[in-house]
């Protein structure tokens, strides 16, 4: 399969407060995606694909080894999307440090 050449790229703005507030550390975001263009098999074009992702995040240091997180990623909240699948996440995380 032959593919020609494109491009692609994002942009974010992305933020993150750390809170005496019971040691909660906020994350947010907004990411821009773009992908040009492809022609596949020099007969079939895929269309320029876009979306907009919202992130929003909360950590908190559980003990000096253990931090527990609740992440969210949602590409249906901002913007008009174009040629693309849009997704949406919840992620809960544990971290242990054994340094």
């Amino acid at each position: 399969v032959n593919v020609s050449s494109f491009y692609d790229s994002s942009v974010a703005l992305l933020l993150n407060y750390s809170s005496r507030w019971w040691n909660l550390q906020f994350n947010g975001g907004l990411t821009f995606n773009h992908l040009s263009e492809r022609t596949i098999q020099s007969n079939v074009t895929s269309g320029m694909s876009q979306n907009f992702t919202v992130l929003g995040g909360l950590q908190r240091s559980i003990s000096e080894s253990w931090v527990a997180g609740l992440n969210l990623s949602d590409q249906t909240l901002v913007g008009p999307a174009k040629n693309t699948v849009l997704n949406r996440s919840i992620n809960l995380n544990f971290n242990y440090s054994y340094f």
